[in-house]
């Protein structure tokens, strides 16, 4: 593991993933930063604090995804959501999944890799481990 508890909520100060469910989302942010690093983590032993910062940014991105999926109970046919309001007599659901970001991005996996992207930039920038050209 790049990171653990003691780093996420001591250095990275996180307190949004309760301490039973981090290493599921803090492996997740692993491999979603693999992903857009084109793997140069796998070549570094040591990893210093900004690469534990991304990864733990990641990883609370995941959570909130996880996160709203369940609570709108999105389906991947786009039907579901928060229900904003709800008749009896005919059966009428109106979903609504508001302005936030996180629910902006649930059935977009390219928005989501887009957040992602953002959300590593914050931290990696500099770092030559975001570049997608050749070495």
């Amino acid at each position: 593991m790049i990171t653990d508890y003691d780093f996420y909520t001591g250095k990275y100060f996180g307190d949004i993933i309760p301490e039973t469910s981090l290493e599921k989302y803090l492996s997740r942010a692993e491999d979603s930063l693999q992903e857009l690093t084109f793997g140069r983590l796998q070549d570094l032993t040591e990893f210093d604090e900004n690469v534990q910062k991304a990864v733990c940014a990641l990883a609370e991105v995941e959570y909130q995804i996880d996160m709203a999926s369940k609570a709108t109970m999105l389906r991947e046919n786009g039907s579901g959501g928060m229900i904003k309001s709800k008749s009896s007599g005919g059966e009428s659901i109106s979903y609504d999944v508001g302005n936030n970001l996180i629910y902006s991005v649930l059935n977009d996996e390219k928005a989501q890799g887009k957040l992602k992207y953002n959300t590593a930039r914050k931290y990696l920038r500099g770092s030559g481990l975001l570049y997608a050209g050749v070495e």
